[in-house]
C-alpha cells in the first residue's frame, strides 16, 4: 500500500484507539501518526512494553536515539529495529528516515528517548512529505503541548525543519 495517498491523518493519542488494559504496559508519550498507514510514535520502549508492542502486532521500530539499541528490549518479540543517529536531522538523515517509515513492516513505531524532538521531526516529515501537509501546518503539530518539545534543548529543531526543500526530500523519499 503506497501511503502518499492517504487524506490527512486525524491525530488521536493512542488511548482513544485502544482499551484501557494495554495502555499499563505502552510507552511514554505514545500517539498515532496516521491510522491508516499505521505509524505510530512514542518515547523510548522500556522491557515492559515489548510484549504489549507485540501483542498488538507492531513488525518495526525505527529509533532515533544515539547511543540506544533497542536489540534486546526487542529480542524474541519479531520486531525489527532500525535505527538512525542524529540530534538534529540533515536533509540526507530525514530522507533516510523517511525511507524506512515508507518501506519498514507496518505497524511502525517511531521513537527517541521522550517522543518529543526528534520523533516530532520524523512526524513533520512523514506529515509534509506523505500526507502532503504544509510545513506550517506540520510545525504547529510539532509544537502541540502534548506532544512534549523541548524548546530549550532542541531550539534549532524547527528552524532547521522549515529551511528544508521539502520537494526535494519528497522526490528523493517517493523515488526510491
Amino acid at each position: 500500500m503506497d501511503i502518499r495517498c492517504f487524506k490527512r491523518p486525524p491525530s488521536r493519542l493512542l488511548a482513544d484507539i485502544l482499551n484501557r488494559e494495554h495502555r499499563r504496559d505502552l510507552p511514554e508519550n505514545l500517539h498515532v501518526i496516521d491510522p491508516v498507514a499505521r505509524i505510530w510514535r512514542s518515547g523510548q520502549p522500556v522491557s515492559g512494553d515489548s510484549p504489549s508492542l507485540a501483542e498488538l502486532g507492531f513488525r518495526s521500530v525505527l529509533n532515533l536515539r544515539c547511543h540506544h539499541s533497542d536489540r534486546a528490549l526487542l529480542r524474541g518479540t519479531g520486531i525489527k529495529e532500525y535505527r538512525m543517529n542524529f540530534h538534529v536531522p540533515t536533509p540526507e538523515d530525514m530522507i533516510e528516515a523517511l525511507r524506512i517509515v515508507r518501506k519498514a513492516g507496518k505497524p511502525l513505531l517511531i521513537h527517541c528517548w521522550h517522543g518529543s524532538d526528534r520523533t516530532g521531526a520524523v512526524a513533520v516529515g512523514c506529515r509534509v512529505v506523505f500526507n502532503h501537509w504544509s510545513i506550517d501546518e506540520a510545525l504547529r503539530e510539532f509544537h502541540t503541548p502534548g506532544y512534549g518539545h523541548h524548546p530549550r534543548l532542541y531550539w534549532a529543531l524547527p528552524r532547521a525543519l522549515r529551511c528544508y526543500d521539502w520537494r526535494k526530500i519528497a522526490a528523493a523519499v517517493l523515488t526510491d
